[in-house]
């Protein structure tokens, strides 16, 4: 398969970000044949040193259009990826025989035989005029989006800014009332009470540090940290997934 790197017996899928070769956790586990967990648990401990940017990015869904990165998907939470240096820094710890075969042979065949590769042509499909019509329709029921109406027909009508005429008589734009956001207390409302002080000593006496928390719950450091300053509730699944991160009972939490 073409968006599939064999190392050592193992399958990667491509992933690139911002024309760059990256891997996941799960990736170096798989092919150093380590538990999972075990490339994250590194970098986790030696977070000081990888530099964001450079050695590994954490990437959201919203942080690019959807083409911007390949072979991957990111959830809510976002993804961490790790670049050609990063994955150096995270297995020099890997001294095993194994271990050297391997890192060469994903530094030769996947990270820097990108650079060889000749980039792909890119091919723009014209789209129909109904097309952008459509497009246009959609969007002008959608409030404050007149400029951006106006970009889309200016490919069909070079002149729009200049108003309507009987040729081009204008579209009818339907305003829709906006949406009421939920005021901060409603959202307050919607969590579970959670016993935050319990929270704090038990990471305090364990170490464990709130990185740590958020990664194996699969929740943000943001979200793990408005809990604690109890300036959010967390949902009952929350609760229940923080509680399992720390390998309590899911009513654990409960004040």
């Amino acid at each position: 398969m073409d968006n599939v790197v064999s190392i050592h017996g193992h399958d990667i899928r491509l992933r690139e970000y911002n024309g760059k070769r990256v891997v996941t956790f799960k990736d170096i586990d798989e092919v150093h044949e380590r538990p999972i967990g075990t490339a994250s648990r590194n970098f986790l401990t030696n977070r000081q040193r990888f530099i964001n940017g450079v050695d590994f990015v954490k990437v959201k869904s919203s942080d690019f259009p959807i083409n911007e990165i390949r072979g991957t998907e990111v959830n809510n939470n976002g993804l961490t990826l790790i670049t050609e240096s990063g994955y150096l820094m995270l297995v020099k710890s890997f001294n095993d025989e194994l271990a050297w075969k391997v890192q060469r042979e994903i530094v030769d065949s996947y990270f820097r035989r990108k650079e060889a590769e000749p980039a792909a042509p890119i091919k723009v499909l014209p789209m129909e005029p109904t097309t952008y019509l459509e497009a246009a329709r959609i969007m002008a029921t959608v409030p404050y989006s007149k400029r951006e109406v106006m970009n889309i027909l200016k490919h069909l009508i070079p002149d729009i800014d200049a108003g309507a005429t009987a040729e081009n008589p204008a579209i009818p734009v339907v305003n829709k009332e906006e949406t009421k956001k939920p005021e901060w207390k409603e959202f307050y409302k919607q969590g579970v009470p959670v016993d935050t002080s319990k929270l704090k000593k038990h990471l305090k006496q364990n170490k464990v540090s709130v990185a740590e928390v958020a990664h194996r719950a699969g929740i943000s450091d943001s979200t793990v940290y408005n809990i604690l300053n109890g300036k959010t509730r967390p949902t009952k699944e929350t609760k229940e997934r923080i509680c399992s991160a720390l390998k309590k009972d899911s009513d654990w939490l409960d004040p």
